[in-house]
């Protein structure tokens, strides 16, 4: 009786003492032999588990590419310009706005809401050309075909920067300086490359038994100012 009374008692105290699993984990993740989290089986799930959301939100990523791609013409020059006055497909804006819509995947029609967009608010800051001509003065046509004739002799990069500064009169004012400076500038070299060397002074008493220096009724102002200054330069 009392070895029964004992054997009863250790039932119930290993009933007492068995591990219960936790409400907040999973009966597949529950060990019942040990009493404790199968730590194996549930970072082997978690692995699975991240392993196939970053597939899927990759699989996503390029789902959305792709539908954004769809409409995208094959290539850049598929990309159709708006009929807009003074802008063609060799223009450097048409070609940048190209491959920012291509990169960006725009279609054609998206394209050309850009396009327009940009225009309107283009011509909306365009000068007045008649107000700003008539700052130019009554010789406004003569300075504009200088301006042309010079930029033409450039490469048709600057020469496309030149139009665009030249489109005010402050613009033109400030292309007629830099016309001024690259004058100039040649004239100093050609000067440089032509100068004649300084004469001695033998050279200049020479020059001055030239019967148009000394003589008055054949003196020649030209001979007499190359004189003087042979001589102002052998003084220097």
């Amino acid at each position: 009786m009392e070895e029964q009374s004992q054997t009863s008692g250790t039932e119930q105290t290993t009933e007492s003492t068995e591990a219960v699993r936790p409400d907040n984990i999973p009966e597949k993740f529950w060990d019942a032999s040990t009493g404790s989290v199968a730590t194996d089986q549930m970072a082997e799930a978690y692995t699975q588990l991240e392993k196939a959301f970053h597939q899927k939100t990759e699989t996503l990523r390029e789902e959305i590419a792709n539908e954004r791609l769809s409409d995208r013409p094959e290539s850049l020059d598929k990309y159709t310009l708006p009929e807009i006055e003074g802008l063609g497909n060799d223009d450097w804006q048409v070609n940048f706005w190209r491959e920012q819509a291509y990169e960006l995947g725009l279609n054609d029609e998206q394209f050309g809401k850009v396009v327009n967009a940009f225009a309107e608010k283009s011509i909306a800051a365009m000068p007045d050309f008649d107000a700003e001509k008539a700052k130019l003065g009554d010789d406004a046509d003569t300075r504009l075909e200088a301006i042309t004739a010079w930029a033409d002799t450039l490469d048709d990069n600057t020469k496309s920067r030149i139009y665009d500064i030249a489109i005010t009169a402050d613009g033109v004012n400030a292309v007629e300086t830099l016309m001024a400076l690259a004058q100039k500038s040649s004239s100093v070299v050609s000067d440089q490359q032509t100068a004649t060397p300084a004469k001695t002074q033998e050279e200049l008493q020479q020059m001055m038994n030239d019967e148009r220096y000394w003589n008055p009724a054949m003196r020649d102002p030209r001979l007499v100012a190359e004189i003087e200054k042979g001589f102002a330069k052998l003084n220097q």
